[in-house]
């Protein structure tokens, strides 16, 4: 039997907050649902208010109102709630296959094996991909070919040209006649290049600037910021921070609760205790 549901019974269940429309397993192909129309062995899933297609039989709900983990990552799906991400079930959600709202590890233990997150940056360990919002791609680090310097150096200033190149940690423009093999490999401008190698890590701070995305943060060595020029690597934020935590100076010269909450804030620690104000 097909259930037909109109909009004004779609509105009234979005205000009573209710995480399905009918009962798991009653196919809703052809139906609107959302931006989209269900397909075969589908039905219309509201929740977290909003609509999607979810498997005949599947489950149907939010974390945050008691059902069980709402569907994410395909097709009409709505946003995780806070404090949850979207761990992808297949491929990284590539067949649109999506996965499910989970709560962010509020912390690892440290013993796991690296692996690759499905941004194509190797993690530590699966928890640590979690710990970022990231769902794991594989086991094992990413292809570190990918990140290898490019093969180019300026053999002649005197040319009237330029490109530029990822030599390993930054995108760097050459001008002048190129030597090496990735001459033809080059990028028009640096946003191009570091387009292109956002799986890779990247150099930031010092004199080689602010080059880390809005998602990320300037980790410096330990107890350090870019003094003296120092530079160091774009870290992805962490996702959210366990309670409590040793008081911490963010390079920025703002005090910040704990570590974690610095670099989520999208800055690096520059050691224990509060800043010193002058004067």
């Amino acid at each position: 039997m097909r259930h037909t549901i109109t909009l004004g019974s779609a509105l009234a269940l979005l205000a009573l907050g209710c995480s399905q429309s009918h009962g798991p397993g009653s196919p809703d192909a052809g139906l609107p649902c959302g931006p989209d129309r269900c397909g075969a062995g589908e039905f219309c899933c509201m929740a977290c208010g909003g609509a999607y297609c979810a498997p005949e039989g599947g489950a149907c709900g939010c974390i945050e109102d008691g059902g069980a983990p709402a569907r994410c990552g395909t097709r009409g799906a709505p946003d995780c709630p806070a404090g949850t991400f979207c761990e992808l079930s297949i491929a990284c959600g590539r067949d649109d296959s999506g996965g499910e709202c989970v709560p962010v590890p509020a912390a690892c233990d440290g013993t796991g094996s690296p692996v690759c997150g499905c941004d194509g940056r190797t993690y530590d360990e699966p928890c640590a991909a979690r710990r970022a919002g990231m769902s794991v791609d594989h086991g094992g680090p990413c292809d570190p070919s990918a990140c290898a310097p490019q093969d180019a150096r300026v053999s002649d200033p005197a040319c009237d040209t330029a490109a530029v190149y990822w030599m390993g940690s930054q995108c760097v423009e050459l001008r002048g006649c190129c030597a090496g093999g990735d001459c033809g490999a080059g990028y028009a401008t640096v946003d191009e290049c570091l387009r292109a190698h956002l799986a890779c890590d990247r150099g930031c701070g010092g004199w080689l600037g602010p080059t880390c995305r809005s998602d990320e943060f300037c980790d410096f060595a330990a107890d350090g910021c870019d003094w003296a020029d120092a530079s160091g690597v774009c870290r992805p934020r962490p996702a959210s921070c366990p309670p409590g935590g040793t008081p911490q100076c963010g390079c920025d010269g703002m005090d910040y609760p704990s570590v974690c909450e610095a670099q989520r804030a999208g800055v690096d620690s520059a050691g224990a205790g509060g800043c010193i104000v002058p004067g």
